[in-house]
């Protein structure tokens, strides 16, 4: 094997994250070339072993190992019994936004895309109905126990650090004026789940039809502002959590569909 075909910083990365010898790294790098057929050259059969082992190689790429990595992650040729046989690999199961996307990319191992897939599927539209919910109910019980101007006598008068963070995110949204996408009319839309809790628990009167308990309603906005902090972050949520959310926004849907103002 020419050493000059592989980056020798790549190389020396490869020991080191394998913890094994240079022959050994040599063989592997092989091994990955035999697992195409060669079909690949022994560059960038370095590069898939260091996406294996979750090594950044990008900093190594030109455009053609850019070009042969893609070709690469469309097809796998193995000897089965002597004859080369074609296998398509499995594509990542993606919504259509994901589609394009290559899990060969650097920084992206398909897991990644597994997750987002996942994620897009199981845990946000749940998060997104919820939080406007409780939104569209606390602005429709408001605006009838308090009429339209409810946010200035019930929310600015009494908590004015509501009010201010509000503005602030107004203000920043009209500053950001390339952004096609608004987030409402109504100072309530641009409130976060703490600040919800509170105008609730402010005015538990005008909300118990919700829950002959004032702590069911919180609890629920509480243990899905974790998720949701995690899922904001960019992180997944593990299966449990996933149930977790599904069967609590169930829960409150149930409790407010037959609900009369």
């Amino acid at each position: 094997m020419r050493k000059e075909n592989i980056p020798p910083a790549l190389f020396e990365e490869l020991k080191k994250k394998a913890n094994r010898a240079r022959r050994t790294i040599y063989n592997r790098i092989l091994n990955k070339v035999k697992e195409y057929n060669g079909t690949i050259n022994r560059r960038t059969g370095s590069f898939l072993v260091a996406k294996d082992l979750d090594i950044n190689f990008t900093k190594y790429l030109t455009e053609q190992d850019k070009e042969d990595l893609r070709k690469a992650n469309a097809y796998i040729q193995p000897v089965i019994q002597g004859k080369p046989q074609i296998i398509v690999r499995k594509e990542t199961k993606s919504l259509e936004p994901l589609k394009g996307i290559s899990s060969i990319d650097p920084f992206l191992p398909s897991s990644l895309l597994d997750e987002a897939t996942e994620m897009a599927e199981k845990v946000y539209p749940f998060l997104y109905i919820f939080e406007n919910s409780i939104r569209n109910v606390i602005k429709t019980f408001m605006e009838t126990k308090y009429g339209i101007d409810w946010w200035e006598t019930r929310v600015k008068q009494l908590h004015s650090n509501i009010d201010r963070e509000v503005l602030k995110r107004m203000n920043q949204e009209k500053q950001d004026r390339w952004a096609a996408t608004k987030r409402g009319i109504h100072k309530i839309y641009y409130t976060d789940l703490n600040d919800l809790n509170i105008i609730i628990d402010d005015n538990w009167p005008v909300f118990k039809k919700l829950h002959n308990r004032k702590t069911w309603v919180i609890e629920h906005i509480m243990q899905l502002k974790y998720s949701r902090n995690i899922i904001a972050h960019n992180n997944r949520l593990k299966s449990r959590d996933i149930i977790s959310i599904q069967t609590k926004i169930r829960e409150w849907f149930d409790q407010i569909k037959d609900l009369q103002v």
